[in-house]
């Protein structure tokens, strides 16, 4: 045998290792599975969920919540998406308000309800959800109204049926009216059969080619629950499960006959034996519905991978539906509300590998693997189909009765792909104790709980304290001496892919931090507004960052982001090169101690007052471009405008952005105000020896202190951009939120550094560079609109004083504004104490 051959069995049948598809939630999982199995006598099958629309206050309604898989997802939405609205419903309330108090961090609440029969009391669920989970089976008796009151409501759905006879006899008949109202209905969304049908639609789009034919071949260990069973024994006797094409497709002209249960076999080319895989029944019909949907046909066919013929003999003879319910009557087989225990489920593994041919002959083998198939990863599966439904990432027009593959394609097939290994730390974020760094803190852990985060600095105590304050976050700790220590630095970053640094002043200790990203290839983000530390130390380094395909990403807090993104967007949607851009905002915030200091140690430095400190140059036939914004009034707007204390950090990134694009015009920023006293107080700044007084006097924060939780609910901004293109079009858009330095701030450099790590960073765009030159501005706004921020593009100016007053809702909300209050206070206590 070839030592290629050996090398593909051998893969094919070892156990699969921890992947991006095993999270960090598993200790967790184990604990709520090994509560739920221990009272088994107390749990009855829960219902089906609930869908759609910008103003519906759920954003998940989860129907079968206190079930065995239901639970699991429970646990999964929790502690992954701990900040979206998500209803648990049920019949007993008990039961679902003990699975809901476990999860202290996430929104969760609950609804009973008496019976799944009752179409009215559904669609009263279902009618304020944006999306419905269905995990409450046998679906074929109690399924198919959540699903109707789905489509009368334009609720997208999503479940984790594999009841094929249910699909095909119930809800094809309503593929038009889901079609007609525009809702996605979104079966087999767990192991089966979102594996198989992801992957071969994903070898299609790689082909670039109708497919001849594929087949998978799948390696696995895992156990059922009484919820599986039960499903499988209540689709014996119905015709549609043993039609191969009950789901749509027909044969394939000139192929061989398409059969279900895989021949026993060996394989010389795998290096083991083949035998008929259970869930071929339902993944083959999937996949065909997915190709008939796309007006494709093609043959398919799945077999088991085992070690050896007995085995694959085994695997050839299932007992008679008969047979199974007797063994679940005498308790050899799981009841419905029971599952493999915790132990079972660690040791429970796939391998799916799909082989497809195109029709230009033109072949690829592809493979997705991950923990116990169909529990742990099931929960995984059908969580994250029901959020990409939530964010909208179905395909516009595959609305419908439809497969995984038909609304998601391409992005959902990327999406299981485990992320690259070789370092074990996602993000190493430095500065973690200071007051812009605990909300950081805060953030990743409420909103991307399963990343592997270590908090860096000096003071292990602290370090400690915080990271205990969120024991669902996957946060260690790690002391360094000195920022100046390259040694130490290097041992920290060389084991992470992104680094956060939220470590100031960055004119003092920011410069060796990045020298060693640079060196070890760790894309790097920061909070910095010091124009002349990035013009003096980090230029220089532009070229050997780039040369290193390293992001050193500065400006991605409240300096520069909203002006960057703003701009970038405007010049994409006028798609001309801009004549001319200004920028208005309004707000109402305070100072921390870090931002004062960092202010104070760039007085003095030549840089600080060169606006063209980070690149460009001044713009033929303009007038000369200055930095403080003349106090007028403003007709257009109805309102005083003022110089706007950012205006000497965002007009140089923005410069930056239209250098490094090789592009030129004219830039400035106002603030607006209420009247001419207060536009008057704006254009008269204490000098940085008056600043430094007021602070060691204690009437200014120092470093490490900010603003009260009560004093940044209070606080909010907005960002409004004109832009006139060469054409002479021009456009307003506007970025709104809460608390600008301090709540935003982390959230934008929380969702610049995920950003990165997801990898979407513009190939190409390396080196010292602004938020809008690394990254795709339409696409990161999208993200920033998703976290919370509000973007929305106006009709035309803000007139009669609309930009002054408070835009509605906080872009910081829920759970974590509760964690952003508790973290400012626990780190006010860490510097008493400490």
């Amino acid at each position: 045998m070839s030592r290629e051959k050996t090398k593909l069995s051998h893969a094919l049948r070892r156990r699969q290792p921890m992947n991006g598809l095993k999270f960090d939630w598993n200790v967790h999982r184990q604990t709520l599975s090994r509560d739920l199995t221990d009272n088994t006598a107390q749990l009855v099958d829960a219902k089906p969920a609930s869908f759609m629309s910008a103003k519906r206050p759920v954003d998940i309604a989860l129907f079968g919540a206190t079930g065995f898989t239901g639970s699991l997802i429970a646990a999964y939405l929790a502690y992954n998406y701990p900040t979206l609205n998500i209803t648990l419903v049920g019949r007993d309330k008990t039961r679902l308000s003990a699975l809901a108090s476990r999860y202290h961090n996430a929104n969760f609440d609950v609804c009973t309800i008496p019976s799944m029969d009752d179409q009215q009391a559904v669609q009263n669920i279902v009618v304020r959800a944006k999306v419905v989970i269905s995990a409450a089976g046998p679906f074929i008796k109690i399924g198919t109204p959540l699903v109707r009151a789905c489509i009368a409501c334009g609720t997208h759905y999503c479940d984790t049926t594999g009841e094929t006879p249910w699909v095909a006899r119930d809800l094809l008949p309503l593929h038009e009216a889901a079609k007609n109202n525009k809702t996605f209905i979104v079966n087999f969304c767990g192991f089966d059969s979102q594996p198989a049908d992801l992957l071969v639609g994903q070898a299609q789009n790689i082909l670039k080619s109708p497919l001849a034919r594929a087949e998978a071949f799948v390696s696995m260990q895992g156990t059922a629950s009484g919820g599986t069973v039960q499903s499988g024994l209540e689709m014996q006797g119905f015709p549609e499960a043993a039609d191969p094409y009950c789901l749509g497709g027909g044969p394939s002209p000139g192929s061989p006959p398409e059969v279900d249960a895989h021949p026993v076999a060996r394989s010389e080319t795998l290096d083991c034996w083949l035998a008929p895989f259970t869930m071929a029944f339902i993944n083959t019909r999937v996949v065909r519905r997915t190709a008939s949907l796309k007006g494709q046909r093609f043959p398919y066919g799945e077999a088991l991978c085992v070690s050896d013929e007995e085995t694959a003999k085994k695997h050839a003879s299932v007992p008679s539906a008969k047979v199974r319910q007797a063994l679940v009557e005498e308790g050899k087989l799981p009841r419905p509300g029971q599952g493999p225990d915790p132990l079972s489920r660690t040791r429970s593994w796939f391998k799916y590998v799909v082989h497809a041919v195109s029709e230009s002959g033109e072949n690829l083998w592809l493979q997705l693997s991950g923990g116990d198939p169909g529990y742990d990863e099931t929960a995984l599966m059908i969580s994250e189909a029901a959020v990409a439904l939530l964010r909208g990432e179905g395909v516009d027009g595959h609305w419908g009765v439809v497969t995984p593959g038909g609304p998601f394609g391409m992005p959902m097939a990327n999406a299981p792909s485990p992320p690259s290994t070789t370092r074990p730390v996602d993000i190493a974020l430095f500065g973690a104790t200071g007051f812009t760094g605990s909300l950081i803190v805060a953030y990743l852990a409420y909103n991307y709980p399963t990343l592997n985060v270590t908090l860096v600095g000096r003071d292990k105590i602290r370090l400690n304290t915080l990271a205990s304050r969120h024991h669902n976050a996957n946060f260690d700790v790690c002391t360094i001496p000195s920022l100046k220590d390259e040694a130490a630095l290097h041992g920290i970053v060389a084991r992470a892919k992104v680094v956060i640094s939220a470590a100031g002043p960055f004119m003092k200790i920011g410069t060796p931090l990045v020298r060693v990203c640079i060196a070890c290839g760790t894309h790097y983000c920061d909070i910095t507004g010091e124009t002349p530390w990035v013009a003096r130390d980090l230029l220089p380094l532009h070229e050997d960052a780039k040369t290193k395909k390293t992001f050193i990403v500065n400006f991605c807090g409240f300096d520069s982001q909203p002006a960057d993104l703003l701009v970038g967007l405007s010049e994409k949607i006028l798609k001309s090169p801009l004549v001319r851009a200004e920028a208005f905002v309004s707000m109402q915030g305070a100072a921390s101690g870090g931002t004062l200091q960092s202010g104070i140690a760039m007085e003095g430095v030549v840089e600080a007052a060169d606006p063209f400190c980070l690149g460009g140059r001044p713009t033929p036939g303009s007038p000369v471009e200055v930095d403080e914004h003349p106090v007028g009034r403003s007709e257009g707007l109805g309102c005083w405008l003022a110089p706007f204390g950012m205006a000497s950090i965002n007009t140089r990134v923005v410069r930056r952005t239209a250098s490094l694009k090789g592009q030129r015009f004219s830039y400035g920023e106002a603030l607006c105000v209420s009247d001419e006293k207060t536009a008057k107080k704006h254009a008269s700044v204490p000098n940085a020896e008056i600043r430094q007084s007021l602070i060691e006097r204690g009437k200014l924060p120092r470093p490490g202190q900010g603003p009260d939780p009560l004093a940044r609910s209070r606080s909010w901004f907005k960002y409004v951009v004109h832009a006139v293109g060469e054409s002479g079009e021009n456009l307003w858009l506007q970025l709104s939120g809460s608390d600008p330095g301090y709540d935003e701030t982390a959230l934008m450099i929380s969702e610049a550094a995920v950003a990165l790590l997801q990898g979407e960073g513009v190939d190409g765009h390396w080196g010292v560079v602004t938020p809008a030159y690394a990254f795709d501005a339409e696409r990161m706004l999208k993200r920033l609109s998703r976290a919370g921020l509000a973007f929305e593009r106006l009709a035309g100016p803000p007139s009669g004083g609309s930009i002054l007053r408070k835009p509605e809702g906080n872009g910081v909300q829920g759970k974590w504004r509760n964690a952003v209050a508790d973290m400012s206070s626990m780190v006010s206590i860490m510097r008493s104490k400490f």
